[in-house]
């Protein structure tokens, strides 16, 4: 049984890099383009990302009465002290706090790709053109996902602070 699991992945990794490398070798440069607007910006928006994750779980913890303040404290490198007699919202803040310099930094470098995208569509439509229209493509991706956790985040502490 383990040795016909074993052949199953390796088949299943063969066909994964056939493909793959098919792939690879039919794209276009826009499709490349996105590929690594994809990956990089996926990269850069990791912190956020496993941030408003981590955020919205404490968050349903604090609705669940189960919230312990380390895991703030632990989150954002504050001294446990601090955060004992805070309420929730409070705690949610420090979160907040913490993720707001990833934050700036990511919307600023997505707003600089945007203006570096669309200047040459401005300028009559250069050569690269379509490759900075691809990697904007891309990294518009996780873009929304990252914007979509950040909404939800806030939702969530509003109604968690109009409960309190």
């Amino acid at each position: 049984m383990r040795k016909a699991l074993a052949w199953l992945w390796f088949l299943l990794l063969a066909l994964f890099l056939f493909f793959g490398a098919a792939l690879f070798a039919s794209a276009t440069p826009e499709e490349l383009a996105f590929a690594l607007g994809l990956f990089g910006f996926l990269l850069l928006a990791n912190p956020l990302l496993f941030g408003y994750a981590g955020l919205l779980s404490f968050l349903a913890e604090v609705q669940a009465g189960t919230a312990r303040p380390e895991r703030v404290a632990e989150a954002t490198r504050t001294p446990l002290a601090l955060l004992e007699n805070l309420a929730g919202v409070a705690l949610a803040a420090f979160w907040m706090r913490e993720l707001a310099p990833y934050r700036y930094a990511y919307y600023g470098l997505f707003l600089l790709l945007l203006l570096v995208a669309l200047a040459p569509q401005l300028a009559g439509g250069l050569v690269f053109t379509g490759v900075l229209t691809g990697v904007l493509w891309g990294a518009a991706v996780p873009t929304v996902l990252v914007f979509g956790l950040e909404l939800v985040a806030w939702a969530r502490i509003a109604a968690l602070a109009q409960t309190a």
